[in-house]
C-alpha cells in the first residue's frame, strides 16, 4: 500500500513539473481517446465495460 502511494505521489510531482503547453497536449489526447472510445460504442451498440447481472436467481 504505501508504495502504491509513494507511485502516486511520485507521478504528481512528475506532473506538477508539466508545462503548459504539454498539459494541454495531454488532455487533448485524452479526449480524442474518450471521443473514439464513445464513437466505437456507438457503432457497435455496447456500453463499455459489461455490468453485473441484477435478476434475482
Amino acid at each position: 500500500m504505501y508504495g502504491l502511494i509513494d507511485r502516486l505521489m511520485t507521478r504528481r510531482d512528475d506532473l506538477q513539473h508539466l508545462s503548459h503547453e504539454i498539459d494541454m497536449q495531454l488532455m487533448e489526447m485524452g479526449m480524442a481517446v474518450t471521443l473514439r472510445r464513445e464513437l466505437k460504442n456507438r457503432v457497435t451498440g455496447s456500453k463499455g465495460r459489461a455490468q453485473p447481472d441484477e435478476t434475482d436467481d
